[in-house]
C-alpha cells in the first residue's frame, strides 16, 4: 500500500481548490466531495496501489476522509483512516523540525559544522554546516545512490558507524553550498546530530518533542519487530498485479525515511506547522528554514 501518487495528489488538490472561495464561482460542496471520492476509487481500481487513505481538509471543513482498497491483500484487510503507512521521505520534515527546535533551545546552531556533533566524519577539506545538510546543499554523496554497494546492505540493520562508512570517503558531488541535490546522507547525519544535541535516541526525541505534544498517537519510528496496530503491508507492482515488496531494513533510512504515520496524523502535523505550534514564530524567520522543512 502507498501513501500517495504524485499525479493523484495533484488531481485531488485541483478538485479541492476548485471550490475555494477565493476562486469565485464554486461547485456544490457535495459535488466536490463526490469528485474526490471518485478520484480515489479510480486510483485503486486502476491498480495504481493496493490501497490508500485520503484526508482532504479545507480550513476546518473535512471534504473527504476515508480508506480505499486493502492494506493487506493476502488477508483482505481494508484500508481505513487509521491505517498506518510507511511515510518514507516525509520523515525529513520531522527531522528538520527537531533540528530547528534544538536550535531554538540553544543546543545547536544551523551554522555549526558537522564536526561539532560527528567529529569523526571526514569532510575532505570542506566546511559542511547543518544548514547545508538541511537544505540538501552539502554535496555529500547520497548513500542510497551507490548501486550494488548499497544493495548489498539494504536488508541489514547496520549501526551508525557502518552506515557512515558507506559514504564518508566518497568524493563530494560538489562544494557545499554550490548547488542543490537531494541527499539522504545529509538527513542521516542530521539524525545523528539530533541524537547528540538532544541527548536521546531519535525515536525518543520524536515522541517527546513532537508526537506526544501534538497528539500524533500513530506517528512513530517504523521498526519492523514491534507490533504496530493497523500497519499496512508493502507491495510492488509486477505487470498488472502486485507482489510483496522486497524486504529492506528500516533502520537504514533512519532520520531520512524511517517513520510511520496515518493520514489524520499527517494532517494534524501540517496544521500544527502552519500554526506555529512546532517551531516558535521567531524561528520561522530563519532563512530557508520553514520553506525547506515543508519541502524536505
Amino acid at each position: 500500500a502507498h501513501v500517495f501518487g504524485r499525479s493523484f495528489v495533484t488531481s485531488l488538490l485541483a478538485t479541492a481548490l476548485a471550490c475555494h472561495p477565493a476562486l469565485g464561482q464554486q461547485p456544490p460542496r457535495a459535488a466536490t466531495t463526490a469528485r474526490l471520492d471518485s478520484l480515489s476509487r479510480a486510483f485503486v481500481a486502476g491498480r495504481q496501489a493496493p490501497g490508500l487513505a485520503v484526508f482532504v481538509l479545507r480550513g476546518s471543513d473535512t471534504l473527504l476522509l476515508g480508506g480505499y482498497g486493502y492494506s493487506n491483500l493476502e488477508d483482505s484487510v481494508a484500508v481505513t483512516p487509521r491505517t498506518v503507512f510507511r511515510i518514507g521521505s516525509l520523515t525529513k520534515q520531522f527531522t528538520a523540525a527537531l533540528v530547528l527546535q534544538l536550535a531554538q533551545d540553544g543546543r545547536l546552531s544551523l551554522d555549526d559544522t558537522i564536526q561539532r556533533f560527528v567529529p569523526a566524519f571526514p569532510t575532505q577539506g570542506h566546511r559542511v554546516t547543518l544548514r547545508h545538510l538541511l537544505t540538501h546543499t552539502s554535496g555529500i554523496r547520497d548513500y542510497t545512490t551507490l548501486g550494488a554497494e548499497w544493495q548489498r546492505v539494504a536488508r541489514l540493520d547496520l549501526p551508525h558507524d557502518s552506515v557512515l562508512a558507506l559514504f564518508a570517503t566518497k568524493p563530494f558531488d560538489f562544494a557545499p553550498g554550490e548547488r542543490f541535490l537531494y541527499d539522504n546522507s545529509g538527513y542521516y547525519l542530521l539524525g545523528m546530530v539530533v541524537e547528540r544535541a538532544g541527548g536521546r535516541p531519535f525515536d525518543r526525541l520524536l515522541g517527546e518533542r513532537i508526537a506526544s505534544p501534538l497528539g500524533l498517537a500513530d506517528t512513530r519510528y517504523c521498526y519492523t519487530q514491534p507490533l504496530i496496530p493497523h500497519r499496512a503491508q508493502g507491495y510492488a507492482r509486477a505487470g498488472g498485479s502486485f507482489v510483496n515488496a522486497e524486504q529492506r531494513s528500516f533502520v537504514l533510512p533512519f532520520a531520512g525515511g524511517g517513520l510511520c504515520s496515518t493520514a489524520p496524523d499527517l494532517v494534524a502535523w501540517t496544521r500544527a506547522l502552519w500554526a506555529g505550534r512546532v517551531i516558535q514564530q521567531a524561528g520561522l524567520a530563519e532563512p530557508d528554514s520553514y520553506e525547506r522543512l515543508l519541502e524536505a
